[in-house]
């Protein structure tokens, strides 16, 4: 099964791996922090407006070092070491199991909302969104449609 590291809009990710009470619950392997600050840097867009610095950003935190947050951005990168960071919208429901579920839920109750979103038309009661990832929940909402 792959490793799966949830993250809501905002929050930053480090690679702090020492202590991860001390520096939080949201740190990567200093190899998957480097692929991941190598694919910010790399990368280049189809459409020309689109700058990948507007959605993800290098900072540094006092104490911590070098962080990655992520902005205005939902959805899935995988690196690849195949750890998948899933972003979920900053809707605060708490941290729990059952909040990060409600923010799922939640979250796809707004693709339905969007106008050019082509696989919008899915029914959530199918998808067992408590036990799987967006990566997973993608698949199925695409699998709904073929």
């Amino acid at each position: 099964m792959r490793q799966v590291l949830q993250v809501k809009e905002f929050e930053a990710i480090t690679c702090i791996e020492d202590d991860k009470i001390k520096y939080g619950k949201y740190c990567i392997s200093r190899r998957d922090f480097s692929d991941l600050i190598i694919f910010i840097k790399e990368y280049t867009a189809v459409e020309k407006q689109v700058d990948i610095l507007q959605f993800m950003k290098i900072g540094y935190k006092r104490n911590v070092g070098e962080s990655i947050s992520f902005n205005n951005y939902v959805g899935i990168i995988e690196l690849p070491s195949g750890i998948q960071i899933e972003i979920l919208p900053k809707i605060d429901f708490g941290d729990a199991g059952e909040d990060r579920t409600r923010t799922k839920r939640v979250f796809l109750k707004m693709l339905r909302a969007m106008r050019d979103f082509e696989g919008k038309i899915f029914n959530d009661a199918n998808l067992n969104v408590d036990n799987m990832n967006l990566y997973e929940i993608f698949i199925n909402i695409y699998l709904q449609e073929v």
